[in-house]
């Protein structure tokens, strides 16, 4: 059953982004040390046509398997079932996009390029992913901590690298964390 809600929430997902006029912009992004990046990260916040307001504790870890290649871990609890849910991805860093292949169980792999915007490697992390469809994109954004209760303004962090970029600031909702294990 479990299965099936994140596939309906993946799928869900495409459909309800919010969907803008042109193309994706083209944005400049620093290199990443992937042996930095690696650990367990906390779900901060999130886009809001990303965002499940069922799902608590979720995180990510990073886990290198070369120089350029990652296993990813995302995992999460449903507050109905209180269930751990989990996704594997293979993630390839390649000219400082994220080529991201998700495994679903009961569905087939969704191959997803993803930019890590900023990161300080030791507090935050903030990615970003544009789709382009026709004439017409949307924007996605997570952010993620390296603590449940971030130790710095994160915020900030987010609005200063959306700006250095010319980027519109997208509707963020900050992930439930409390009474996590």
């Amino acid at each position: 059953m479990s299965c099936i809600l994140i596939i309906l929430c993946l799928i869900s997902g495409v459909f309800t982004q919010s969907w803008e006029p042109g193309k994706c912009p083209s944005i400049d992004v620093e290199p990443v040390d992937i042996c930095r990046v690696s650990g367990r990260w906390f779900e901060y916040k999130k886009s809001f046509d990303v965002y499940d307001p069922e799902e608590t504790c979720a995180e990510m870890f990073w886990n290198n398997t070369d120089t350029v290649g990652s296993q990813l871990i995302f995992t999460s609890i449903p507050k109905e079932t209180k269930n751990c849910l989990k996704i594997i991805a293979d993630a390839t860093l390649n000219d400082n996009s994220l080529f991201t292949d998700f495994h679903i169980p009961v569905s087939a792999s969704v191959k997803i390029y993803t930019y890590i915007l900023e990161t300080d490697y030791n507090d935050y992390i903030i990615i970003w992913r544009c789709q382009n469809r026709g004439s017409m994109h949307a924007i996605t954004s997570w952010v993620k901590s390296r603590y449940a209760k971030p130790r710095i303004d994160i915020d900030k962090k987010v609005r200063e690298a959306f700006r250095k970029r010319g980027l519109k600031i997208v509707s963020f909702v900050k992930m439930d964390q409390e009474n996590c294990p």
